[in-house]
């Protein structure tokens, strides 16, 4: 019963780990164009910058809230079943 926890437990952080990607990263490095020249692109495309959501600067990739909990409580039911119906997914889509 232990190691079905056990592997419950590293699935679900090997999940989080591949799928839970940031959406917001600032780079500290620098810009890598010179201002003028961003500038430049910025009139002649209409670009402008982006609005930030202020729910939490992030996107987690999860529009509707529902699907997800329907997959984790899958995974908590029966993680193999779970786990090969993906692979399955995945291979014939």
């Amino acid at each position: 019963m232990k190691n079905k926890y056990l592997t419950l437990l590293i699935a679900l952080l090997t999940l989080i780990l591949v799928f839970g990607q940031p959406g917001y990263i600032e780079a500290q490095t620098g810009n890598v164009i010179d201002s003028e020249t961003r500038d430049r692109l910025t009139e002649q495309y209409g670009l402008e910058q982006p609005e930030i959501s202020h729910s939490s600067g992030i996107d987690i990739g999860i529009s509707d809230p529902f699907p997800f909990f329907i997959s984790i409580s899958k995974i908590a039911v029966n993680p193999y079943a779970f786990m090969v119906q993906k692979l399955i997914h995945h291979w014939v889509y």
